[in-house]
């Protein structure tokens, strides 16, 4: 009698894809105010400006969408991950060296590309090939690593730049995204079947094979996902919601210093906050499963308005302890990187997920990248970063009522031929 294959490989990437978002976290989320105070520090280049001229980033990041699940497609996901961490690496190294917002713009344009190849694309992709009926908590639990990145990475930022310098500290992270890079060519198989195992590490019946049984072939246009309702909702929706995740984990540092903190404090406090989220993140991991994608979200969505609102208002009265408050809650909800995958999973399922996620994600993330120019237009013309916390409040509502109109249930190709 043969020897069952042990599942390790695939509980291994819970890891590896923990270890993408966390790296997320600290160059695009939580950890892109710190470098962005970092670089203005040693270069003299005003702070509101950088986050301004990140804004190009943002939008180069849209077409990090569409290349990286593009190269996936064409390639797979173990050469879009190890591809994504090696050019991430350059982009560190150019900003922890370089004295102009040339540089810093190249390392935005590189970071915000290749971060789909490391995180959203390949990360979601790698987790719904491997767990597509426990995708909810496993994602709950792999996209904590965005908050871990807050009191890891970005701490050991504040903390030892001042004590080795800002570029030794580029090369340390460039040198450990060097190294996951060549690692995850050796390291990540792309599906189950490759090696023999199952989805989920689970038996499956006839049905559940035929339902799960990668498809090599693009099942949907273009046309029918992004004009489809569902479509068009998640886009906006989804959008909005990354618009709120982002934008509120990239000022609150700046903010909290606004409320009286010193640097050390806010990211302090910050790092606390992201223990918090990750139980979170996993607790939104468990209502997508129990309670189902949608009504996840919206709670999440509500959490985020009601927030944003009350750091814009409480920031700007200066009112401390509210404030706070509200900052804590706001970083305390995880789950946005897995609900947002885990929808599309919902609509498309594993055969046509990434091909949907190409388009949706790409979409989203059009409406993600105005965060950055509202973070700098609004600090330049207020003279404070309080106020861009109104625009999450308003985004987010939004999202409330774009997700509340949507059904996002499955669609199959029967479907599409009776179309």
């Amino acid at each position: 009698m043969s020897q069952k294959k042990s599942f390790a490989l695939g509980y291994s990437y819970i890891v590896e894809t923990f270890i993408g978002w966390l790296f997320y976290g600290l160059l695009i989320a939580s950890g892109i105010s710190t470098i962005i105070m970092s670089f203005s520090q040693t270069t003299g280049i005003a702070s509101t400006t950088l986050f301004s001229v990140n804004t190009i980033g943002g939008y180069i990041s849209v077409v990090g969408v569409f290349g990286c699940s593009y190269l996936i497609k064409k390639k797979s996901i173990r050469f879009t991950t190890a591809l994504s961490y090696l050019i991430s690496a350059l982009g560190v190294l150019i900003v922890g060296h370089g004295q102009s917002i040339g540089a810093f713009i190249i390392f935005s344009a590189l970071t915000q590309f290749f971060y789909h190849g490391y995180s959203y694309g390949s990360a979601n992709a790698l987790i719904g090939n491997w767990f597509p009926r426990k995708r909810g908590v496993v994602m709950g639990i792999v996209t904590a690593g965005i908050m871990c990145a807050s009191f890891t990475g970005v701490l050991f930022m504040t903390k030892m730049t001042p004590v080795i310098g800002w570029g030794m500290v580029c090369n340390i992270i460039a040198g450990i995204l060097l190294v996951l890079g060549i690692a995850c060519w050796f390291w990540i198989r792309d599906y189950p079947e490759d090696v023999g195992l199952l989805p989920d590490n689970m038996p499956i019946s006839e049905s559940e094979r035929l339902a799960l049984q990668p498809n090599q072939k693009e099942v949907w246009t273009a046309k029918e996902i992004l004009a489809h309702k569902d479509g068009i909702l998640y886009i906006i929706g989804f959008g909005c919601l990354n618009m709120t995740g982002t934008g509120s984990l990239t000022i609150t540092v700046p903010f909290l210093m606004e409320l009286g903190y010193n640097n050390v404090t806010a990211v302090m406090i910050m790092s606390g906050c992201s223990i918090g989220a990750m139980l979170g993140s996993i607790v939104m991991g468990w209502f997508d499963t129990k309670l189902g994608t949608k009504a996840a979200t919206l709670i999440m969505a509500v959490v985020y308005a009601v927030c944003g609102f009350g750091m814009g208002i409480f920031g700007v009265a200066k009112n401390v302890p509210l404030a706070l408050a509200f900052t804590v809650l706001i970083n305390f909800v995880g789950g946005l990187a897995n609900l947002g995958g885990s929808l599309v999973l919902n609509m498309y399922g594993r055969n046509s997920y990434n091909q949907a996620w190409r388009y949706l994600n790409t979409g989203a993330q059009l409406i993600k990248a105005c965060c950055y120019a509202a973070i700098g237009g609004l600090a330049m013309a207020m003279g404070a970063y309080s106020y861009a916390n109104f625009v999450w409040g308003i985004v987010s509502t939004i999202a409330v009522i774009a997700i509340a109109c949507g059904s996002f249930q499955l669609r199959t190709e029967h479907q599409k031929e009776a179309a």
